[in-house]
C-alpha cells in the first residue's frame, strides 16, 4: 500500500530529526543519565516534529538494547509501538478526547503498572483542546504520577495551556525549520525516490513551507504527483503561484490601473484566491524589503536587473506602508460582502504608494486612520499650560530655516516612527510642529520641557531609526524654569499615566 512521503520520511532516532539540535541534546543527555522528566510539553508550530520526537522518546524510553540514548527499533519493546500491538504507550487525539470523562478514565488507568514496557506513556496530541475540566482532573495526576507514567502533551497555541500543567512540565519549544534546512532534506529525499527536481524548485517548496517540514513533503508530493521532473516552473502552475518575474511586472506598472486591474480579473479567472494574488504582491515586496535593509538584492530571487529597477521603483518608505494595506486588505476579505472589490480598491491604494507622474513628483503615501487617545485626567493642583509663546522670525539667534519642507504628517515614516515611541517622548513630538526635508526629520516646540525630551540622546537614535539625517529644529532648547527640572516634569508625566 503507498505510504505519503511525510510518513515514509519520518524519523525513526532523534540523529534523523532535523532543525531542532537543542531538544535532540537534552533528551539524549537525560536518556544516558538516566535522569527523565514526569511530563513534557512539547510547543511549536505545525509540522515542526512534536508528535514525531514524542514517539521517539517513548521508545527510548522502553527500549530493552539503547545505543546511546536512541531506540533501537528492533527489540519487542521498539516494535510492539512501532505496530501498535503494546497498550502501554498510548497517543490521545485531545480534540475529540477532551472531556472531563477522558481524563478520568486515563487517570485511572495510570495506577495499574504497565504490561509489557518499562513505562506507560501518554502522548496527548493538540493538548490545548482540553476542557477546563478535564486539566483540572489532569492536574493531580500530573503533578504526582506513578514512578512508571509519563506523559508528552503536545502543542500548537501555548497560550491555552493553563500555567498550573505548564508548570509541571519540562517544556521544550520546536523552532520553525529554516528554509536550507528542509531544501537539503528535500533533495535527499528525491534522489532517494528517483525523482529528479531542479534547486529552484526545492527553494520554492521551502519557501511556501513556512519552516514545516511536513507541510513541504505535502507540497512536494504533489508536485510529483504533477509531473515526472519537478521544476519551478511546474511547481508555480501546480500550486497556482505566479512568476516572481510576472509579480516584478507587475509592481512595476502599478501605477497604470488599467493594467493593474485588468491583470488582477486574469489572475482571478484563472481560479486563483484573491487572498492567495495579493499574498504573493506582499511577499515579494517584502523580499524586496529585506534587500535593501541587508543591502543584498539577490535574496529577492529575482535577476538582478529586475530587482535593481524595481528597488528603484518602490523605495522602502514606500513599501512599508504597502505591505501594511496589502495585510490589511488580505484580513478584509474574509469580512466584505464583494471581495473581489476589496482587492481592486486594495490596488487603487496602491497606486498612491508607486511613484505617479504628478507635476514631477510623487504622490504623497496616504496615512492609515490614527485612533484618538482617550483624555487624560489631570491632577487638580495641575498649573494650567502656558499659552505658547510666538516666535520672532526677524531674530538673530535663531538658524534660517531649511528650505521648502514636506509635512511630516504625510511622509510613509511617520506613522511607524511615533508607534516605535515611548510614553513622554510620543506626547512632546504630538506637540511639536512637525517637518520633513528629505532625510531630515525637523521638530519644532516652545515648551522648555519638551525641547529636554526631544534633544535626548535616546530620542535622537529613535529618530534615525527613520530619519537617517537625524533631527534638527528652528531653536535650541531653552534651559527649564528656575525651581523645576526636567526630572520634575518627567515625574509628574509618570504620576498622570499611573493614576489613570
Amino acid at each position: 500500500m503507498y505510504q505519503v512521503l511525510y510518513r515514509k520520511w519520518r524519523p525513526g532516532v532523534f540523529r534523523d530529526t532535523v532543525g531542532q539540535p537543542h531538544i535532540v541534546k537534552t533528551l539524549l543527555a537525560q536518556l544516558q543519565s538516566g535522569r527523565l522528566a514526569h511530563a513534557y510539553l512539547f510547543t511549536g508550530s505545525r509540522g515542526t516534529g512534536k508528535t514525531t520526537v514524542a514517539k521517539i522518546l517513548a521508545r527510548a524510553v522502553n527500549c530493552e538494547r539503547p545505543v546511546g540514548g536512541e531506540p533501537c527499533n528492533e527489540c519487542p519493546a521498539c516494535a510492539g509501538i512501532l505496530d501498535g500491538s503494546i497498550p502501554d504507550v498510548a497517543e490521545i487525539d485531545a480534540a475529540s478526547h477532551s472531556g472531563v470523562d477522558n481524563i478520568r478514565a486515563l487517570r485511572e488507568e495510570t495506577v495499574y503498572p504497565p504490561v509489557s514496557a518499562k513505562y506507560r506513556v501518554y502522548i496527548i496530541d493538540e493538548a490545548h483542546m482540553l476542557s477546563a475540566g478535564a486539566f483540572n482532573a489532569l492536574l493531580k495526576t500530573l503533578e504526582e504520577p506513578p514512578p512508571h507514567v509519563l506523559f508528552i502533551l503536545a502543542t500548537t497555541e501555548t497560550h491555552k495551556i493553563p500555567v498550573t500543567i505548564a508548570s509541571r512540565c519540562q517544556r521544550f519549544a520546536f523552532r520553525r525549520i529554516s528554509v536550507p534546512e528542509i531544501s537539503v532534506l528535500l533533495a535527499k529525499i528525491c534522489s532517494q525516490e528517483q525523482t529528479k527536481a531542479d534547486q529552484a524548485a526545492l527553494d520554492l517548496l521551502a519557501h511556501m513551507a513556512d519552516g514545516s517540514l511536513r507541510d513541504a513533503l505535502s507540497l512536494l508530493e504533489q508536485c510529483v504527483s504533477a509531473g515526472s521532473v519537478v521544476t519551478e516552473s511546474s511547481v508555480r502552475e501546480t500550486l497556482g503561484l505566479n512568476s516572481l518575474e510576472d509579480i516584478a511586472q507587475w509592481l512595476m506598472g502599478l501605477e497604470d490601473l488599467s493594467f493593474s486591474l485588468n491583470h488582477l480579473q486574469t489572475l482571478y479567472s484563472s481560479g486563483l484566491e484573491l487572498s492567495s494574488i495579493l499574498g504573493q504582491l506582499a511577499s515579494v515586496l517584502r523580499d524586496l524589503l529585506m534587500g535593501q535593509l541587508k543591502g543584498d538584492l539577490l535574496v529577492t530571487r529575482l535577476p538582478l536587473e529586475i530587482a535593481s529597477a524595481l528597488s528603484e521603483k518602490w523605495p522602502r518608505d514606500r513599501i512599508v506602508p504597502a505591505i501594511s494595506q496589502i495585510q490589511e486588505s488580505i484580513g478584509q476579505l474574509s469580512r466584505v460582502a464583494d471581495k473581489h472589490l476589496e482587492a481592486e480598491l486594495c490596488l487603487i491604494r496602491l497606486a498612491s504608494f508607486s511613484p505617479a507622474q504628478h507635476n514631477g513628483s510623487p504622490a504623497p503615501a496616504p496615512q492609515p486612520i490614527q485612533r484618538a487617545e482617550p483624555a487624560k485626567r489631570v491632577p487638580e493642583n495641575a498649573k494650567p499650560p502656558e499659552p505658547a509663546k510666538h516666535k520672532d522670525s526677524s531674530s538673530p539667534s535663531k538658524p534660517a530655516r531649511l528650505g521648502a519642507h514636506a509635512d511630516a504628517k504625510q511622509d510613509g515614516r511617520w506613522a511607524p516612527f511615533l508607534a516605535s515611541l515611548g510614553p513622554f517622548e510620543k506626547p512632546a513630538v504630538m506637540a511639536s510642529k512637525a517637518e520633513v526635508d528629505g532625510d531630515t526629520l525637523i521638530l519644532r516646540t516652545d515648551d522648555p520641557y519638551f525641547q529636554g525630551i526631544l534633544q535626548s540622546a535616546e530620542f535622537q537614535s529613535a529618530v534615525k531609526a527613520f530619519f537617517p539625517g537625524g533631527l534638527t529644529g528652528d531653536s535650541d532648547p531653552s534651559p527649564a524654569p528656575a525651581g523645576r527640572s526636567l526630572d520634575d516634569f518627567l515625574r509628574e508625566q509618570n504620576d498622570l499615566i499611573v493614576s489613570e
